[in-house]
């Protein structure tokens, strides 16, 4: 089946990207007892989605958006931002291929870490994470959604 998905550069402001993050806030807010408020977590601006500060990928298969993932490029390292998959194109392996993509782009613009953070109610995220090489680290941002953070330096396994 991953060979019909398609991961593809989105402007936030394509109705499919506007679909993917709306669902991911709703998933949020679901999940999280105190609900969820994009603008009070760590932001992302949609001109911070966009090349040269960032890029958000939209993943799709039969021409539906299932998924998505973002990445903002700092000075030294990229934060990736923004990832979901629906629900029902999960263990695809989309997860996968959209941090696969989000991590090449900072590579190519020279940045050898990866940070980002999550919630430890997001399991999967973390576990997807830990496999792919991010280790734990000290709280590097002020998200006051997140109760863990990640790191992968270049030439992690």
């Amino acid at each position: 089946m991953n060979e019909l998905v398609s991961i593809e550069i989105s402007d936030p402001n394509d109705p499919d990207a506007r679909h993917c993050l709306s669902q991911y806030y709703k998933e949020l807010a679901e999940l999280f007892t105190s609900g969820f408020d994009p603008s009070v977590s760590s932001t992302m601006e949609p001109d911070e989605m966009c090349l040269p500060h960032g890029m958000l990928l939209v993943a799709r298969t039969d021409g539906r958006a299932v998924g998505c993932g973002a990445i903002r490029f700092l000075p030294d390292y990229g934060e990736i931002k923004r990832m979901w998959v629906d629900p029902s194109a999960r263990g695809l392996g989309i997860a996968s291929r959209i941090l696969d993509r989000l991590e090449m782009a900072a590579e190519e613009r020279g940045l050898r870490q990866f940070r980002l953070d999550t919630n430890a109610l997001l399991k999967a995220a973390s576990t997807m994470y830990e496999r792919r090489g991010y280790r734990p680290i000290p709280r590097y941002n002020d998200n006051s959604y997140a109760d863990r953070w990640y790191q992968k330096d270049m030439g992690s396994p």
